[in-house]
C-alpha cells in the first residue's frame, strides 16, 4: 500500500482485440449511474436549495444545521 512500485510489471498481460462488450457494459453503467444522480439531485437536493429565499447569514444557527443535515445524505449518495 505504501510503495505501489512492488505491485508495477513490465509484462503486462494484454489482450489482442478491443472487448467491445467490456465496454458496452462500462458504458451502461456510465449512463445509470448519471441518470441516478440527476434523480437523486431532483428529488433531495434541489427542493431544499430552493428554500433559501435569503442569505445564510439572516438565518438563525438552528435553521443552516438543520439544513446541513438535510444535505449530508444525499451529498453523501451522490459524492461517495
Amino acid at each position: 500500500m505504501f510503495a505501489p512500485t512492488f505491485c508495477y510489471d513490465l509484462d503486462f498481460p494484454r489482450s489482442s482485440g478491443i472487448r467491445k462488450g467490456f465496454i458496452l457494459r462500462r458504458c451502461a453503467e456510465i449512463l445509470v449511474l448519471l441518470s441516478l444522480q440527476y434523480c437523486l439531485s431532483q428529488q433531495w437536493t434541489l427542493p431544499i436549495l430552493r428554500t433559501f429565499d435569503r442569505p445564510l447569514n439572516q438565518y438563525s444557527t438552528l435553521q443552516n444545521i438543520e439544513r446541513l443535515l438535510r444535505l449530508a445524505l444525499p451529498n453523501h449518495l451522490l459524492n461517495g
